[in-house]
């Protein structure tokens, strides 16, 4: 664990400290530790400040900060007595016991620094996951585009939007003066009440041919349209949707096995991924297909 995250720790190990003894002891854990005498300086002022706040006197406060400042350095110096004890021993012969008595803060430390490590496992194995995801997002959007269900969907939109566009403008021109028989056009609307534009122009006395088209609209442009958008779906989920899914999956379960109930946490490490697809998925469309349409729209204009 890098210091800085270290002393992050034992910063908020401090601020839960509220009785003379607790802060007596943090001291003591921190000058073990070492490195951190910013720290052990500002829990003497706490621990000063708590006596002080009890009812402490002052020269009671001088003899109970000397009493722990010996206690600190008879432990220093035990403890350096031990270490090199160890440091005389054979390596193989050196066995490490944790004592039943270790500080909350070693044990804290010691979690994170395994939280850590499992992060930058994690980290490891996603990238290779992704890279692989990556690499391939170009014949994905290949396969897709080069599909028949691609293709057949293309056509047909293509023939709708001249047929829509054509229609609309001969719509204007007969219903325009009309008010009372002239409202928004668009395809939606021919879906649901497509039998109005045609009452709309028989009203404007339009030709039998142009009413024909008018009919004919919906069952010869916009339900071959939308039944080949079906297909379309079926093509972009294999092709496209379900490899990004799977990868997802197993982000997620992965991500979950390290922060748990942290959902921030997790949704914020997953994120990253999220995002850098679309990054990756959008430079593999404009090389791959730069001058085509990878999502058809089916709406239709909405004309006024």
């Amino acid at each position: 664990m890098d210091n800085k995250t270290e002393k992050k720790y034992l910063k908020e190990n401090l601020d839960e400290q509220k009785n003379p003894e607790d802060i007596k002891k943090f001291i003591e854990d921190v000058e073990l530790l070492g490195g951190h005498d910013d720290l052990v300086e500002e829990a003497r002022q706490r621990y000063t400040k708590v006596v002080e706040e009890a009812g402490g006197n002052s020269g009671e406060l001088d003899k109970r900060t000397l009493e722990v400042d010996g206690e600190i350095s008879a432990i220093n110096e035990e403890t350096k007595k031990e270490i090199g004890e160890i440091e005389s021993l054979p390596t193989t012969e050196v066995a490490v016991e944790v004592p039943p008595d270790s500080p909350n803060v070693d044990i804290k430390l010691d979690e994170e620094k395994q939280k850590i490590e499992k992060i930058k496992k994690l980290d490891e194995d996603m990238d290779v996951l992704f890279n692989q995801l990556a690499s391939s997002l170009p014949g994905q959007i290949k396969n897709f585009v080069d599909s028949p269900e691609y293709k057949k969907l293309l056509e047909l939109n293509q023939k709708r939007n001249v047929e829509e566009k054509s229609l609309f403008e001969i719509y204007e021109r007969y219903t325009k003066l009309n008010p009372e028989h002239h409202r928004g056009f668009s395809t939606q609307n021919f879906d649901n009440y497509g039998s109005q534009y045609e009452e709309d122009m028989k009203y404007a006395g339009a030709s039998e041919d142009t009413l024909k088209r008018f009919k004919n609209f919906v069952e010869k442009f916009r339900k071959p349209e939308l039944e080949a958008r079906k297909d379309y779906d079926d093509t972009y989920t294999r092709d496209i949707n379900t490899p990004k899914w799977n990868f997802e999956n197993e982000l997620k379960a992965k991500s979950g096995e390290i922060f748990g109930e942290d959902r921030y946490a997790a949704d914020e490490y997953n994120g990253k991924y999220y995002n850098l697809y679309q990054e990756k998925f959008s430079e593999a469309q404009k090389k791959i297909i730069p001058d085509k349409e990878l999502y058809i729209n089916t709406v239709g204009t909405i004309y006024s």
